[in-house]
C-alpha cells in the first residue's frame, strides 16, 4: 500500500528529523566548556521534544489511514502501536516513558531532573527510528 502523501510527507519530516538528532546527540558535551556543554544539552532536549512531536504525529496518521483508528494523545497512539503489533511490550513501555519525559522536559526547573532525561535520549531517539522502521515495513507489505 503506497502511502497517502500527506502520511509520506510527515514520515520523511520524521526521518529527517531523527537523523539530525542523531548527529546532534553524537556530540559530545563532556568535552566542552560548561556553557557550551549546556547549550548542547539544551539543543538536544529541544530535538527530542521536536521528533517526539513528529514521532507521535506521524504515527497518529498511519494508525488513521492503515488501521482506521483514531487516537487522541500520544500514550494512546503509542498503546495503539503495540495492539497493532507495531511495538513490542517494552518497546510500549518506553514509548510511555518517553512521552512522561517529554512532557516533563517541557517544564522542567531542577538540573538534576533535566542530566537524567538527556541520557536517555539515545535510548529514545532508537526507538523512534524502530518505530518508524516498522510502519514502513507495514506500507511496503500492502
Amino acid at each position: 500500500m503506497e502511502p497517502s502523501r500527506k502520511l509520506g510527507f510527515k514520515f520523511e519530516s520524521l526521518k529527517t528529523a531523527l537523523n539530525g538528532f542523531d548527529k546532534f546527540l553524537k556530540l559530545t558535551a563532556d568535552s566542552l566548556d560548561p556553557i557550551l556543554a549546556d547549550a548542547v544539552r539544551n539543543g538536544a532536549i529541544q530535538k527530542f521534544e521536536y521528533c517526539s512531536e513528529l514521532c507521535w504525529k506521524a504515527m497518529k496518521s498511519f494508525l488513521a489511514e492503515v488501521h482506521g483508528v483514531d487516537a487522541g494523545t500520544p500514550k494512546q497512539v503509542f498503546k495503539e502501536c503495540f495492539l497493532t503489533g507495531l511495538l513490542q511490550e517494552a518497546e510500549l513501555d518506553l514509548a510511555l516513558e518517553m512521552v512522561d519525559d517529554r512532557n516533563w522536559a517541557s517544564r522542567m526547573c531542577r538540573e538534576k531532573d533535566f542530566l537524567v532525561i538527556v541520557d536517555r535520549l539515545p535510548r529514545y531517539l532508537q526507538l523512534m527510528m524502530v518505530v518508524v522502521q516498522n510502519a514502513e515495513k507495514v506500507l511496503g507489505a500492502r
